[in-house]
This record gives C-alpha cells, structure tokens and sequence, in this order.
C-alpha cells in the first residue's frame, strides 16, 4: 500500500509542476480551464468505478481457474494486465498483455498456467460479447439498413 501511495503522489506533484507549463499553452490551456471540480469529481468517480469492476471481472476470471486467488493478487493483476497496455503495439494487445502477464508473475504471484488459462478465457469472452453486440445492433439497425436496398416493385 506503501508503494502506491507513494506512486499516486508522485504522479500528483509531477500533474502539479507540469499544470502552469501546461496552461500557458494556448490550446491545452483552453481545454484545461474548461475542466470543472465537478467534471474532474465525475471522471475521477467514473474510473475508479471502472478499475473496481475490470478488477472484479479479473478475480471472476482468476478464482473460477484457481480458487486460491486472492483479491490482492487480482488488483495486481488487473494493473499489470492494463499497464501492458501502454506497450502494446498491436490491437487488442495481442501476446504483449500474455507476455507482460508471465513478466509480472512475481509480482501477482499467480502461477503461468492459470495465466494461460484466464487469457484464453478473457480472450474468448471478448469475442463472444463482440459477437453479442454485433447481433444486437443488426437486430435493432439491420432491418433499416436492408430496406434501403430494396428494389422497387
């Protein structure tokens, strides 16, 4: 807990020496004096909401192949999984997210073959809620789409 505390402050005070550097740019700086507490109080709320459910989906994942996975080695394993994410060059950080994963072992503590096993899964997820999406927007936009290309009778 040390360390990430430590992390998030550091990251603070850097936002807070780069924040008048920043807004003396013309551009950014006009973006920025357009962000309201309130605005920057719901975003901050917003990902918070979405890392506690991304980490959620991951200790799901984790648990059902390894029962012995703790909350803690899930939200390591959730920042490992979206850090990888920075380095990935190809879409849907294919391999690169793997890799890192097996990388991090030491970290999350989580063994490679439950690894394996949970990116397969996650991966497979991803297609099938791809594949639920797609049949739900040509069930609800399909039948608009098809008329347009009717012929006359």
């Amino acid at each position: 807990p040390w360390l990430t505390f430590g992390l998030f402050a550091a990251w603070g005070l850097l936002g807070r020496l780069a924040l008048p550097r920043l807004m003396s740019n013309k551009r950014v700086g006009a973006i920025l004096k357009t962000v309201t507490p309130r605005s920057l109080a719901i975003l901050s709320l917003l990902t918070f909401t979405q890392l506690c459910i991304v980490t959620l989906i991951y200790f799901v994942e984790l648990r059902s192949l390894q029962p012995g996975v703790s909350l803690s080695q899930a939200m390591i394993y959730a920042g490992a999984a979206n850090f990888s994410l920075f380095v990935s060059l190809t879409p849907g950080a294919l391999g690169f997210r793997e890799t890192f994963l097996l990388f991090t072992q030491r970290l999350h503590g989580i063994d490679s073959s439950t690894i394996v096993a949970a990116n397969i899964l996650d991966r497979g997820l991803y297609v099938a809620f791809l594949a639920i999406l797609f049949l739900i927007i040509i069930l609800l936009h399909g039948r608009e789409q098809l008329t347009k290309f009717k012929s006359p009778k």
